[in-house]
């Protein structure tokens, strides 16, 4: 197959002229072939045969030729565009150099401009187009209060939510938490931390995967259960290597036992303001 690519000559296009150009030369080669064998005295139709015979695998060559050309176009289109830049890149340089104040100006006001655009771009991804962590996301919804002015606000007074909560007829779950840096003791070694405290069914309602334990339930939460998730990232800082189910640790002075470790990856206070696993600790009230 590889006697025949000398007779080809293929111009740069788009794909369907590409194709049409392919024809074309494998036309015009079978031709010439098929005019030189009858001018040797073979009949027409036994030329055509015996020059399509020697062409080789018609399909086989159209897809050769088709894939050279187009990596002979990328690699020209490739040269193109550098050039194009190399070019325009001079001619910025040169205009620099006739300016530079106004150059400066100009560049620090796109470097303003590029850095709001992506802070903008990564608050609407975070806030408005990903998705939130947790599962079926679409089900979760946010209570906010209200004042008399209509002004909406995330703070949620415990008497208004264990009122929404006993007067609930929509909502499958529900939750409230409240987050605080506090003292975290094990042993001899003591430290300060975020830790909320949730009351309701929190982990219900968020469903977080667990690297190890449980989570507590909404009984536990309701009867004041001691006891104590650990995320991940403060589980492997508190216990490295080690099992911390069953360990005890204290809280602000309040003794709990760690019944579960939560999953790496698990919703985080910046990527959901509503819900709040925090990288330290969670806590049963």
């Amino acid at each position: 197959m590889a006697g025949y690519k000398r007779f080809f000559w293929l111009g740069i296009g788009r794909a369907q002229d590409l194709r049409r150009g392919l024809e074309q030369e494998i036309e015009t080669h079978v031709a010439l072939r098929t005019d030189d064998l009858v001018a040797q005295g073979m009949s027409p139709d036994a030329a055509c045969e015996e020059a399509l015979r020697r062409f080789g695998d018609l399909k086989a060559a159209r897809r050769e030729l088709y894939a050279s050309t187009r990596r002979r176009e990328d690699r020209l289109k490739l040269r193109v565009l550098a050039d194009d830049l190399a070019r325009d890149l001079r001619l910025a340089l040169r205009q620099v150099g006739r300016a530079p104040g106004f150059s400066a100006v100009a560049i620090a006001i796109y470097a303003v401009a590029i850095g709001l655009t992506t802070s903008m771009f990564t608050v609407v991804d975070h806030v408005l187009l990903r998705p939130l962590p947790f599962p079926e996301p679409e089900q979760l919804v946010a209570l906010e209060s209200v004042t008399e002015s209509g002004d909406a606000f995330y703070l949620v007074s415990m008497a208004n939510w264990v009122d929404w909560h006993t007067r609930n007829t929509t909502l499958a779950t529900s939750a409230v938490y409240r987050s605080d840096r506090m003292t975290v003791g094990i042993g001899d070694e003591v430290l300060r931390a975020e830790v909320a405290t949730v009351v309701g069914g929190f982990f219900e309602t968020i469903r977080p995967q667990m690297d190890t334990g449980r989570p507590f339930s909404e009984q536990e939460s309701e009867q004041e259960a001691r006891v104590v998730v650990l995320s991940h990232a403060f589980a492997q800082s508190l216990f490295p290597g080690e099992p911390p189910l069953g360990t005890r640790l204290s809280v602000d002075g309040e003794e709990r036992t760690v019944i579960g470790v939560a999953a790496r990856g698990a919703p985080r206070s910046h990527e959901c303001p509503t819900f709040e696993l925090t990288p330290a600790a969670l806590a049963g009230c």
